[in-house]
Protein backbone atom coordinates (compact mmCIF):
# COMPACT_ATOMS: atom_id res chain seq x y z
CA UNK A 1 0.00 0.00 0.00
CA UNK A 2 3.05 2.33 0.70
CA UNK A 3 3.71 1.94 -2.98
CA UNK A 4 0.41 2.12 -4.52
CA UNK A 5 0.56 5.35 -2.19
CA UNK A 6 2.94 6.84 -3.75
CA UNK A 7 1.95 5.31 -7.23
CA UNK A 8 -1.09 7.06 -6.95
CA UNK A 9 -0.33 10.11 -5.28
CA UNK A 10 2.17 10.59 -8.78
CA UNK A 11 -0.02 9.65 -11.41
CA UNK A 12 -3.34 11.10 -10.10
CA UNK A 13 -2.69 13.55 -7.65
CA UNK A 14 -3.82 13.37 -3.70
CA UNK A 15 -7.33 15.12 -4.30
CA UNK A 16 -8.83 11.67 -6.05
CA UNK A 17 -11.43 8.88 -4.26
CA UNK A 18 -8.35 6.17 -5.58
CA UNK A 19 -5.86 8.29 -3.33
CA UNK A 20 -8.36 8.46 -0.45
CA UNK A 21 -9.17 4.75 -0.58
CA UNK A 22 -5.66 3.55 -0.83
CA UNK A 23 -4.66 5.47 2.40
CA UNK A 24 -7.67 4.12 4.62
CA UNK A 25 -6.46 0.83 3.46
CA UNK A 26 -2.89 1.54 4.26
CA UNK A 27 -3.90 2.43 7.61
CA UNK A 28 -6.18 -0.82 8.09
CA UNK A 29 -2.98 -2.60 7.04
CA UNK A 30 -1.82 -0.70 9.68
CA UNK A 31 -3.53 -1.87 12.57
CA UNK A 32 -3.48 -5.25 11.33
CA UNK A 33 0.69 -4.63 11.99
CA UNK A 34 0.12 -3.43 15.46
CA UNK A 35 1.37 0.29 14.08
CA UNK A 36 -1.49 2.26 15.66
CA UNK A 37 -0.07 5.66 16.04
CA UNK A 38 0.82 5.41 12.35
CA UNK A 39 -2.42 3.89 11.05
CA UNK A 40 -3.91 7.07 13.33
CA UNK A 41 -2.00 9.16 10.78
CA UNK A 42 -3.08 7.96 8.29
CA UNK A 43 -7.29 7.34 8.91
CA UNK A 44 -6.72 11.49 9.81
CA UNK A 45 -5.32 11.94 6.32
CA UNK A 46 -8.19 9.92 4.80
CA UNK A 47 -10.39 11.69 6.73
CA UNK A 48 -9.16 15.17 5.24
CA UNK A 49 -8.53 13.57 1.33
CA UNK A 50 -12.83 12.15 1.60
CA UNK A 51 -13.99 15.73 3.30
CA UNK A 52 -12.01 17.72 0.74
CA UNK A 53 -13.24 15.14 -1.82
CA UNK A 54 -17.08 14.42 -1.23
CA UNK A 55 -17.93 16.53 2.00
CA UNK A 56 -18.49 15.20 5.34
CA UNK A 57 -21.96 13.80 4.76
CA UNK A 58 -20.77 11.08 2.68
CA UNK A 59 -20.62 7.01 3.10
CA UNK A 60 -17.14 6.92 2.17
CA UNK A 61 -16.66 9.66 4.99
CA UNK A 62 -18.10 7.78 7.30
CA UNK A 63 -16.56 4.84 6.71
CA UNK A 64 -13.03 6.42 7.62
CA UNK A 65 -15.05 7.60 10.58
CA UNK A 66 -16.16 4.14 11.39
CA UNK A 67 -12.55 2.75 10.75
CA UNK A 68 -11.11 5.89 12.97
CA UNK A 69 -13.45 4.82 15.86
CA UNK A 70 -12.92 1.25 16.06
CA UNK A 71 -8.81 1.98 16.32
CA UNK A 72 -9.57 4.86 19.12
CA UNK A 73 -11.34 1.98 20.96
CA UNK A 74 -8.81 -0.50 20.32
CA UNK A 75 -6.83 2.44 22.16
CA UNK A 76 -9.24 2.49 24.89
CA UNK A 77 -10.11 6.50 24.13
CA UNK A 78 -14.15 5.13 24.02
CA UNK A 79 -15.16 9.22 24.19
CA UNK A 80 -13.31 9.67 20.73
CA UNK A 81 -14.26 6.31 19.28
CA UNK A 82 -18.09 6.85 20.93
CA UNK A 83 -18.17 10.39 18.78
CA UNK A 84 -16.90 9.62 15.40
CA UNK A 85 -19.31 6.44 15.86
CA UNK A 86 -22.28 8.63 16.46
CA UNK A 87 -21.24 11.12 13.79
CA UNK A 88 -20.76 7.81 11.25
CA UNK A 89 -24.07 6.87 11.98
CA UNK A 90 -25.55 9.75 11.54
CA UNK A 91 -24.08 10.21 7.84
CA UNK A 92 -25.17 6.88 7.13
CA UNK A 93 -28.40 6.65 8.52
CA UNK A 94 -29.16 10.36 5.90
CA UNK A 95 -27.38 8.96 2.88
CA UNK A 96 -27.76 5.24 3.12
CA UNK A 97 -30.81 4.65 5.06
CA UNK A 98 -31.25 3.03 8.68
CA UNK A 99 -31.70 -0.50 6.68
CA UNK A 100 -28.56 -0.34 5.45
CA UNK A 101 -25.61 -3.15 6.39
CA UNK A 102 -23.14 -0.10 6.78
CA UNK A 103 -25.61 1.70 9.36
CA UNK A 104 -26.60 -1.67 11.40
CA UNK A 105 -22.56 -2.57 11.71
CA UNK A 106 -22.01 1.27 13.31
CA UNK A 107 -25.27 0.71 15.56
CA UNK A 108 -23.21 -2.85 16.72
CA UNK A 109 -19.75 -1.24 17.17
CA UNK A 110 -21.70 1.75 19.09
CA UNK A 111 -23.47 -0.72 21.15
CA UNK A 112 -19.90 -2.35 21.43
CA UNK A 113 -17.90 0.39 22.73
CA UNK A 114 -20.43 0.49 25.31
CA UNK A 115 -19.82 -2.70 26.45
CA UNK A 116 -16.35 -2.31 26.24
CA UNK A 117 -16.40 0.80 28.61
CA UNK A 118 -18.16 -1.78 31.19
CA UNK A 119 -15.50 -3.61 30.82
CA UNK A 120 -12.94 -0.84 31.77
CA UNK A 121 -14.95 0.13 34.29
CA UNK A 122 -15.68 -3.19 36.00
CA UNK A 123 -11.76 -3.78 35.60
CA UNK A 124 -10.73 -0.04 37.61
CA UNK A 125 -13.05 -0.85 40.21
CA UNK A 126 -11.88 -4.40 40.65
CA UNK A 127 -8.19 -2.79 41.39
Amino acid sequence: YMQARAIWAQTIGTQHPDYATCLNNLAGLLVAMGCGDEAETMYLEAKKSWAELVGERHPNFATVLGNLARLYAAKGDFVKAEALHLQAKDIQAEALGKQHPCFVRTVASLAEITRMKVVAEEARESL
